[in-house]
């Protein structure tokens, strides 16, 4: 009876052995079928712009809600991606040439991330209200274009959580932004914007700012409206001074990056709540090192392992 059994499990244990070795290599050829269809499609369309895309990738995209053509040399969005409608949550579009975001955006109603980094979109060339037509978008990445001002109508995309317009030529914000109450992160770093609107403090869920390398020579007050703020890169730049109630009211702030602006040091010790923050950014910054003394330490742990 005993050798039955072992007999009985030895068969199970073989049959499950064959049953997740089939599982492995269906998912490894239904990987491989992706990856076809995706080299296909960009072959595709690099070499004729008018070209449809496969039939197959046109399902995947309706099946999924994704939308991935970065780095296809396109000059126009091709007609497919408009027919994926509201199954769309993320189009991205990203290192091509593209030259207009046309109307037909609106289409993509369901639209939730919105990648087009990097291609040569003006902001005369981009249909705003078909953009703000959409229901909730909640990021919008133009880094890398050739933008000079965002619009009044950026104030309707109000489920905006991140708002990234790095690398471009924008000279200033609209007071509209102050309209984004759920944004969290906004970059606009490396630009020509020499004004903050006080707007901005209405923005009270931003835990994250970047506007390093611009003509700023002052941060409106209403910084200190931002109780959510954790890290404010603004190097680069001419400031002098900060907001004075900045390390009083922003109790969270614990990265602040001041490199190449005329603000100092003393300057800094003088403002009420400094002593916080400093102990704020010294924790973390502590909290940083240790981290990174754990994963040497990890790392000698697995080498050592390794080797024996």
């Amino acid at each position: 009876m005993e050798a039955g059994k072992a007999v009985g499990t030895d068969s199970e244990e073989e049959s499950r052995k064959i049953k997740v070795n089939v599982k492995f290599r269906r998912k490894q050829e239904a990987l491989a079928i992706e990856k076809n269809l995706r080299r296909r499609t960009t072959e595709l369309l690099k070499a004729n712009k008018e070209v449809s895309v496969p039939k197959s990738q046109l399902e995947r995209w309706k099946a999924t809600g994704v939308i991935a053509l970065p780095e296809c040399n396109l000059k126009v969005i091709p007609e497919e991606v408009w027919m994926c409608g509201p199954t769309a949550r993320l189009l991205d579009l990203s290192h091509n040439s593209l030259l207009q975001l046309p109307d037909k955006i609106a289409c993509l109603s369901s639209m939730e991330k919105l990648l087009l980094n990097a291609n040569d979109l003006s902001d005369k060339l981009i249909s705003w209200e078909g953009l703000t037509s959409l229901k909730s978008p909640t990021i919008l990445s133009l880094n890398q274009n050739s933008l000079v001002v965002l619009p009044s109508a950026i104030g309707a995309l109000t489920s905006l959580r991140q708002l990234l317009v790095e690398n471009s030529k924008l000279t200033e914000n609209p007071a509209e932004v102050g309209l984004l109450t759920n944004l969290q992160i906004l970059k606009t770093a490396n630009n020509r914007i020499n004004d903050i609107p006080a707007s901005i403090g209405e923005c009270i869920k931003v835990s994250f700012v970047d506007r390093s390398s611009n003509l700023l020579v002052e941060l409106p007050e209403t910084f200190g409206n931002l109780e959510d703020l954790k890290a404010l890169y603004a190097s680069n730049n001419g400031l002098r001074s900060l907001p004075s109630i900045l390390f009083k009211m922003c109790s969270q702030l614990s990265i602040l990056d001041l490199h190449g602006t005329e603000v100092t040091m003393d300057v800094l010790r003088q403002f009420q709540g400094w002593d916080d923050f400093d102990n704020r950014r010294r924790l973390k910054h502590q909290k940083q090192l240790d981290f990174r003394v754990g994963q040497l330490n990890l790392m000698k742990v697995l080498t050592t392992a390794r080797s024996c």
